[in-house]
């Protein structure tokens, strides 16, 4: 299942683009990591089934929330580890989303009102933090 967590997380990556307007940043990170986690959650919740040698009912039951808990960790996880996500949800500046060569996609600002590399720095800082 985690394999097809990490695979689900490439393809949102390749298709992931920031909205780079602030109060639509917050919506796509929450769009992007919460609501695949409680999909996964009530997925494995109701449809896997970890313990097949009890025949017990409530022997199962805390299994199963703790398997479902643990799915939706690893994909909390997965994409905290990337750090794209955490970036695009604080940047609080206007501007395109582009590639940069030295850590990837970012939102580039638009206007002179706030400098390119403070912008820089403040998105690897974000990456960073997400890392951790």
């Amino acid at each position: 299942f985690t394999l097809a967590l990490i695979l689900l997380e490439n393809i949102l990556d390749d298709n992931f683009i920031c909205p780079c307007r602030n109060n639509l940043n917050y919506i796509c990170f929450f769009l992007c990591t919460f609501v695949p986690a409680i999909g996964c959650f009530i997925s494995t919740l109701f449809f896997v089934d970890v313990s097949p040698e009890f025949n017990n009912k409530m022997e199962k039951t805390p299994r199963r929330f703790l398997y479902a808990f643990l799915t939706a960790l690893t994909w909390l996880s997965i994409i905290l580890i990337d750090g794209r996500y955490c970036a695009c949800a604080y940047s609080d500046w206007e501007g395109l989303y582009t590639t940069y060569d030295t850590f990837g996609k970012w939102c580039k600002p638009t206007g002179n009102n706030i400098s390119e590399v403070t912008c820089q720095k403040r998105t690897l800082d974000l990456i960073c933090i997400s890392q951790v």
